[in-house]
């Protein structure tokens, strides 16, 4: 792992402790080495940092819409340096896809969003077809990860009226999706089965 990785990961798991009283369950059910896909839930900016510095002894890579990566110079060299990979919405990226599927093939962590977007009320949203495509091609295992309390207020947080939620879930063998059907629906499917372990684990 990188050292500023780690440095980073530990820094923000600290913090989110201390001032909002974050809590991660499930660490231990996420596989210390080989290629997997973490699948969380999408309620704001904040949630790939939160993720990542949960599971705090994996070096994690993050899909990030393209737009990112041009707004600031120090940014866009900020979240390189922390694993960013940018994607282009609204169509099939290629690159993005293949570069997922090489790091998932060298035994890397990568936290893909099957919404694939915020949702800004907060309930769940539809998964992207996408996700299904690189779950299934990749053939690796799948955890279903449910953040909560990211799209609140920092007062909220602070005050602890609201708390910070990173839970993660059993791991899914991908075998287990073969089963649902064939064709190109069975992209969708997967992302549903996948959202519908997400949801219970908000409890």
């Amino acid at each position: 792992m990188k050292p500023w990785f780690r440095a980073g990961q530990w820094l923000i798991n600290l913090g989110s402790t201390a001032l909002f009283g974050l809590r991660v369950e499930g660490r231990e059910k996420v596989p210390k080495r080989g290629g997997v896909i973490i699948a969380p839930n999408h309620l704001s900016y904040y949630d790939p940092p939160l993720v990542g510095s949960a599971l705090l002894k994996r070096e994690i890579y993050y899909l990030t819409k393209e737009e990112l990566f041009s707004s600031k110079k120090f940014f866009s060299w900020l979240i390189r340096k922390f694993n960013a990979i940018p994607i282009r919405r609204g169509g099939v990226d290629r690159k993005a896809i293949r570069n997922l599927l090489e790091l998932l093939s060298r035994g890397e962590a990568v936290c893909i969003f099957p919404e694939g977007t915020r949702s800004t009320g907060g309930a769940l949203l539809p998964p992207k077809r996408g996700f299904g495509y690189v779950v299934l091609r990749s053939g690796t295992l799948v955890v279903p990860t449910f953040v909560g309390g990211t799209n609140y207020p920092l007062r909220e947080l602070f005050l602890r009226r609201r708390r910070l939620r990173v839970r993660f879930g059993e791991p899914i063998d991908p075998k287990r999706f073969l089963e649902l059907g064939k064709g190109s629906e069975l992209y969708s499917r997967v992302g549903e089965v996948v959202m519908e372990e997400i949801e219970k684990l908000d409890r």
